[in-house]
């Protein structure tokens, strides 16, 4: 005789048949809800687009112990760039040879501030010019325009081993007075122990600044000037580098960059 039929085996399967059914429209239902959410958080997580590098090269570049708000006007110039290209970018402190030798390696990295050279030419993308920054000589009395006049001083400070320094020495120069830092040189210039301060005019006014002197800074003709890049290696995006350059152009054009810098620079009264 056959068997009855068992039919509470039956449903089971049935039932279960419909719960995995039910089930995968569930996993399908929550798979959703979680797409949907993370798609809303991850703009909140996303990583860095790029890393700006700054060295110690004072006020372009405020160094490792630089406030957040005030890194530098080099640094400032190119993240005021980032945010108008709406690049999410951050900035990282690197001595100055390590920053070059990250930036040349990487495909995300930029070089906000450096000058350059026949050493330095093919080891990068010149991203764009940002500014100059004028030399010349810097006096509490009258102002010192020529070569000749500088001459007849009884001493000039200069930093060591500076562009300046071989400037003037390879001119024949035999008054000079070398010191390590240019903080030194504004000391001496505000106590009477140098007649005239040869330095880039930028670095020179903010240090003096910083040290609190009041006597006002007389500057003579400038001497010259060195362009400043913007600079990245060989792999980051050409079309990236072609934006950076025509915002930072820009800028430039419409006196923005200028305006940057003389928060720095600029002397109160």
């Amino acid at each position: 005789m056959a068997d009855p039929p068992r039919r509470g085996l039956s449903y089971r399967r049935h039932q279960g048949r419909g719960g995995v059914a039910a089930g995968a429209r569930r996993r399908a239902t929550f798979g959703g809800y979680l797409l949907a959410a993370l798609a809303w958080v991850a703009p909140l997580h996303c990583p860095a687009q790029e890393t700006l590098f700054y060295a110690d090269f004072r006020p372009m570049m405020m160094g490792a112990d630089a406030q957040a708000e005030r890194l530098g006007y080099s640094v400032d110039i190119v993240v005021e760039a980032a945010r108008r290209l709406g690049r999410d970018v951050k900035t990282e402190y690197q001595p100055f040879a390590r920053a070059l030798r990250t930036v040349a390696e990487r495909a995300d990295a930029i070089q906000v501030s450096v000058f350059r050279d026949p050493v330095r030419e093919p080891r990068f993308q010149w991203i764009t010019r940002t500014h100059n920054e004028p030399i010349a000589f810097l006096t509490l009395a009258k102002p010192i325009d020529r070569l000749d006049d500088a001459r007849a001083l009884a001493t000039i400070g200069v930093e060591r081993r500076s562009g300046l320094d071989n400037l003037l020495t390879s001119n024949g120069f035999t008054n000079l007075e070398r010191v390590s830092r240019p903080q030194i040189n504004a000391i001496k210039l505000e106590a009477g122990r140098i007649d005239a301060w040869a330095a880039g005019v930028n670095a020179a006014t903010w240090t003096w600044r910083d040290k609190g002197f009041r006597l006002p800074l007389v500057i003579g003709a400038p001497l010259g000037a060195r362009d400043v890049y913007v600079a990245a290696g060989h792999e980051f995006p050409k079309d990236v580098a072609a934006r950076y350059a025509q915002v930072i152009a820009e800028m430039g054009t419409n006196g923005d960059i200028d305006a940057i810098i003389q928060r720095y620079v600029a002397v109160s009264d």
